[in-house]
């Protein structure tokens, strides 16, 4: 995650608060939406000899959910305590310098 998405998700977590949504991600549940997918299908398919495949995916899934979960809850529960410590300012600074056009600075163009 780049400086930009990083203070955007923090200027976004102090105005709406963290959600569950935007803690996680879209992309990730994807990913976890298709591998329960590709799981099912080969513990229904009666021929399958890669029923323990299936298995380890499902658990693997699993863990991932409950590691978020546990993980979305700690910092919501100390979303309050870290929000006093974060300097707002430099992080719209960070914001506001990434979304203007870079200009010469007068040092640079004495040196010209």
């Amino acid at each position: 995650m780049d400086r930009t998405t990083f203070c955007k998700s923090l200027v976004r977590f102090r105005d709406d608060g963290i959600r569950l949504r935007a803690y996680f991600g879209f992309r990730w549940v994807i990913l976890k939406v298709l591998l329960v997918a590709v799981a099912t299908l080969l513990l229904l398919h009666p021929e399958s000899r890669l029923h323990l495949l299936a298995f380890a995916l499902l658990g693997y899934i699993a863990a991932m959910v409950a590691a978020g979960v546990r993980g979305y809850l700690l910092t919501r529960k100390r979303w309050d305590l870290q929000r006093e410590f974060i300097h707002w300012e430099k992080v719209e600074e960070c914001l506001n310098i990434n979304h203007s056009q870079p200009q010469k600075s007068e040092e640079s163009q004495e040196h010209l």
